[in-house]
C-alpha cells in the first residue's frame, strides 16, 4: 500500500467522524426546547466539527501532492512510449 492510500484512508475516516458530530449537533439543535440558546450548543459543535475537516483537509493535501507527482510520472512515461523512447526499468542511479 502505497503512503497516499493510507494517508487517504485517514481523510475519509477523519471527514466521516466530522460529519458524525455535525450530524449528531443538528439533532441536538432540532430536540431544543423553544426559546433555548442555541449560540452555545452550536459553538460547541463547530469546536468539535472544525478540527475534524481541518485535519482532512490538510491531510488530504499531502496525500493528492504525491498522486499529482505519480499522475505526472505515468504521462511523462506515456510519451516516452508513445515517441519510441526506451522506458528505463529503474532508476538510473539504483
Amino acid at each position: 500500500m502505497r503512503n497516499s492510500e493510507g494517508i487517504r484512508r485517514i481523510v475519509i475516516v477523519t471527514r466521516a467522524i466530522g460529519v458524525l458530530i455535525a450530524a449528531l449537533g443538528i439533532i441536538a439543535i432540532g430536540n431544543q426546547p423553544p426559546g433555548a440558546a442555541l449560540l452555545p450548543l452550536v459553538i460547541m459543535i463547530a469546536i468539535f466539527t472544525v478540527p475534524c475537516f481541518l485535519i482532512a483537509w490538510i491531510l488530504d493535501g499531502f496525500a493528492s501532492k504525491e498522486q499529482r507527482e505519480l499522475d505526472a510520472l505515468l504521462a511523462q512515461w506515456r510519451r516516452n512510449a508513445e515517441m519510441g523512447r526506451r522506458v528505463p526499468d529503474s532508476h538510473p542511479e539504483a
